[in-house]
């Protein structure tokens, strides 16, 4: 079994209040508006990490994996349990890009960071700990201010606002738009 836990969430949006209102062509001064434009820039950058399998802004996570008591241990079991590799002891971590691991605990023990390295998306645990309860905390997104994030990501997080504030997100072409900048980014697996 594989959790997934968003422990802290990003304390900052991709873009500003005022970024969207400029995007939507709102004066900064009107500000009846502000609650459904915050609204709608969290729930624009959902639903881009939902569809890119990403995180924008750095957050917190957890990832618990319990293994599978099935004697079997054919293919299958591969597949089943998704990026953890029994044979190299590595397990992908989601929610890319991933800045820093910041614990990881076996069976309930921590372990120490000489039991582990971090390899781009890959947390590489020594040969003994394969197959045993784990439990890690990571930090992901592409960093802590706005101007980190890719500007093709921010750019489709304002049309998804203008979409959802104008038209109550029901336009098939700007969504075909929005999808189109963003799915590079989109993280594949089998």
């Amino acid at each position: 079994m594989i959790a997934l836990t968003c422990l802290v969430p990003p304390c900052i949006e991709p873009v500003s209040l005022e970024e969207a209102k400029a995007f939507l062509k709102i004066e900064e001064r009107v500000t009846y508006h502000d609650r459904s434009v915050r609204e709608a820039i969290k729930a624009s950058r959902c639903a881009i990490e939902t569809f890119t399998g990403r995180a924008l802004i750095a957050q917190t996570w957890q990832l618990m994996y319990e293994p599978s008591h099935i004697s079997d241990t054919s293919w299958w079991e591969g597949i089943k349990i998704g990026s953890y590799y029994k044979e190299t002891g590595k397990l992908r971590l989601p929610k890319p890009p991933v800045l820093s691991v910041s614990k990881v605990s076996i069976n309930n023990k921590d372990v120490l960071s000489t039991g582990w390295t971090l390899k781009g998306q890959h947390l590489v645990l020594d040969p003994l700990c394969i197959n045993q309860s784990l439990i890690v905390h990571f930090n992901a997104g592409y960093g802590v201010r706005a101007e980190d994030v890719p500007a093709e990501l921010r750019h489709a997080l304002l049309m998804y606002v203008k979409l959802m504030v104008e038209s109550q997100g029901e336009n098939p072409t700007v969504l075909g738009t929005i999808h189109t900048l963003i799915r590079n980014y989109r993280v594949l697996s089998l």
